[in-house]
């Protein structure tokens, strides 16, 4: 799966509403993850090198002089050309081949500590190629530019935390342009970003204990419960009791294992009143009780 976001203009993603800077599901769910810049090479080269990606890290290029030609296993291929750039959140291996002497590009990395981050990672398509984004007039991606260049020729103390957060910049920034053009691809980012559905998921994601029902759920998303629940299904591609139970069972989880919570105290903070509803829904999500889940994990 890849996509190609082509926006029409800089302000292309600066038009949506404004939920407050603490309060959307994109910053919910991130902080979540706790994404991490990694590192930032440049490189210059000739034919016919190449250069692997190792699996494990999410990537980004930058292609400033010539032609790279990026490969995927299997039939995917992306040609980037100057002011192209191409995000790999994933962290699929692939293979970087040269074509033109005199190439030279910038790669960041990233890195993900958590168990969140595969709930993001799944949203996203392995490849999302932005064109000639360089030549569009985004300054804040000509600043992200001129400042890992500059901790990098010329580091000074703190120079490695200033590029890890720059790169968290330009990761989240890409996310935010892929996810508020036309045809990116359903999923929880897209539904953050829009102003039917995105609010209700801030209020979901920060209040999973609340009791629940799709027509509360649609009465603050202001629709009806029919195209509510339409509207929903189609951008998450789940019915939004699904949506709200998988959350459920994936805080349930992260609990279990990183925090001395009994499963009685997981329950009611997850919404349910019951220790049975409870140990029955996360039986049938994670094939185990929750008692032997957390067992099956310790890492004592």
């Amino acid at each position: 799966m890849n996509q190609t976001a082509r926006p029409d203009s800089p302000e292309s993603f600066a038009e949506r509403p404004n939920r407050g800077p603490t309060s959307d599901v994109l910053s919910t769910v991130l902080r979540a993850v706790h994404l991490s810049g990694h590192d930032v090479s440049e490189i210059s080269a000739g034919p016919p090198e190449t250069f692997v990606q190792r699996e494990g890290f999410g990537s980004v290029h930058f292609v400033e002089v010539g032609e790279v030609h990026l490969e995927l296993v299997g039939p995917e291929r992306h040609v980037l050309r100057v002011g192209d750039v191409a995000l790999l959140p994933m962290g699929r291996p692939h293979v970087l081949t040269v074509r033109e002497s005199g190439t030279r590009w910038l790669t960041g990395t990233f890195i993900y500590d958590g168990p969140a981050g595969h709930r993001l990672l799944n949203a996203l398509p392995e490849v999302i190629a932005f064109d000639r984004v360089r030549l569009r007039g985004y300054e804040w991606l000509d600043v992200c530019f001129r400042e890992l260049r500059k901790e990098r020729h010329q580091p000074t103390p703190g120079a490695a935390v200033m590029i890890s957060r720059i790169l968290d910049v330009i990761y989240i920034q890409l996310l935010r342009l892929w996810a508020t053009h036309s045809e990116a691809s359903p999923g929880w980012l897209r539904a953050g970003m829009n102003p039917d559905i995105g609010s209700l998921l801030d209020s979901l994601h920060a209040n999973l204990a609340h009791d629940w029902s799709v027509g509360e759920m649609a009465h603050r998303a202001h629709l009806s419960r029919t195209t509510f629940a339409e509207r929903f299904t189609r951008i998450l591609e789940q019915p939004p009791m699904a949506y709200l139970t998988n959350l459920r069972m994936e805080l349930a989880r992260d609990l279990l294992q990183d925090s001395d919570q009994s499963a009685r105290q997981i329950a009611v903070r997850v919404g349910y009143k019951s220790d049975a509803a409870f140990s029955r829904a996360f039986t049938r999500h994670h094939g185990s009780s929750p008692g032997q889940w957390r067992r099956d994990h310790s890492t004592a």
